[in-house]
């Protein structure tokens, strides 16, 4: 009886072993396929095919999901795609996904970058000064460090808006507020 199921045991181990020999070029022909894509992708990225780079690193992405060059390399095409909510989109999931990554470095000045460019400056200017803090060691670091100060000192330039003029009573329409005397 032992006999037996150690046969059965090794015709068992036999038969996962095939199983994964067969499996494993799948993986690697898909890698192979990725970083093909991916090199394409920044070919065409060079010669300022954008929306081919796009499409390019698009085919990478679903073949390896979770390779964090293919991602920020989806978020820079689609920013010179014109696609800046996409590439948003993009740079925000290599930070959160490949978070000590150098590509989430890049990943994350880059947000910084684009949320300034939409007009949003206290919140670049945090984005800014989150490069520093998470990679201070980063040559982003030092970059982000310097676009967080001017940041703030243009903030603090703003001129502040003015108070909204108070009405007599709660219910009074704006005619009926007290204007200050001159």
């Amino acid at each position: 009886m032992r006999l037996r199921s150690a046969n059965i045991c090794h015709v068992r181990l036999v038969c996962l072993v095939a199983v994964l020999l067969l499996l494993a070029p799948g993986v690697t022909y898909a890698k192979d396929q990725a970083s093909s894509q991916l090199a394409f992708g920044v070919d065409m990225a060079k010669r300022g095919l954008w929306k081919e780079a796009l499409f390019r690193f698009q085919k990478a992405e679903k073949l390896e999901p979770e390779n964090p060059r293919i991602q920020s390399n989806l978020g820079v095409a689609a920013e010179a795609a014109g696609q800046f909510d996409k590439a948003l989109e993009y740079y925000q999931n290599v930070t959160t996904q490949f978070g000590s990554s150098y590509q989430a470095q890049m990943a994350l000045f880059h947000q910084a970058r684009l949320t300034e460019a939409k007009g949003q400056l206290k919140e670049a200017q945090q984005l800014f000064e989150s490069v520093v803090k998470r990679y201070p060691e980063s040559v982003a670091a030092g970059v982000a460090g310097r676009e967080a100060g001017r940041l703030t000192d243009k903030l603090s330039q703003e001129i502040p808006k003015p108070a909204a003029e108070k009405t007599a009573s709660p219910g009074a329409s704006p005619s009926a507020a007290k204007l200050p005397q001159p």
